[in-house]
């Protein structure tokens, strides 16, 4: 199971992932997610939240950075791992990976494509 969809039209990954260790930071003794079970655990699925998003993050830097440019390319690249995700999901959320590497200045957008700063 992954973590939920951060859309690209008007999500921010920055912000959900900071949410995440925000709400993992208060140490809360149970989590109510929006989907899912309640967890009496809620560090660790906190945690391995903030790891699945992080690793995806990293994988669509790494396929930027690797050379691949265009969206299509780097969302196939950074979903290698997860073969049966449904193509336009991945490749909505290596967009809004892509927004917010962009917005750290680690990603330039232009020409239609993806380059590394």
């Amino acid at each position: 199971m992954g973590t939920i969809l951060v859309p690209s039209s008007d999500g921010d990954m920055d912000a959900y992932i900071s949410g995440l260790k925000r709400i993992r930071d208060l140490a809360p003794p149970m989590l109510f997610p929006g989907h899912g079970p309640a967890s009496p655990n809620p560090r660790r699925l906190l945690d391995r939240y903030i790891r699945h998003r992080s690793s995806r993050h990293e994988r669509v830097l790494n396929a930027v950075s690797s050379g691949i440019s265009s969206l299509e390319d780097i969302a196939r690249s950074a979903y290698e791992d997860t073969p049966d995700a449904h193509p336009l999901l991945s490749r909505d959320q290596t967009l809004s990976h892509l927004r917010s590497l962009v917005s750290s200045g680690k990603v330039e957008a232009r020409d239609n494509g993806y380059y590394p700063v």
